[in-house]
């Protein structure tokens, strides 16, 4: 996924960023579950998927979910 430089200070100004082994949770809309959720050229995305994707993690076939334990 590709992201312009507003549509990822947008994503980050949503987390509240901590040391590297913190959780960093997700400070705007939320689904009944917890997920965090924005959205992308018309498409609303989990927060902790983006995430994943920004930080270089790939979602394939074979491995599409993203496990995370905050």
């Amino acid at each position: 996924m590709e992201l312009t430089w507003d549509e990822l200070a947008r994503f980050w100004s949503r987390v509240d960023v901590g040391e590297v082994d913190d959780c960093w949770p997700w400070r705007n809309y939320t689904t009944g579950r917890g997920y965090g959720v924005i959205k992308f050229k018309g498409k609303s995305w989990r927060a902790h998927r983006v995430a994943f994707l920004l930080s270089g993690g790939r979602l394939t076939e074979a491995k599409p979910l993203v496990l995370h334990s905050c």
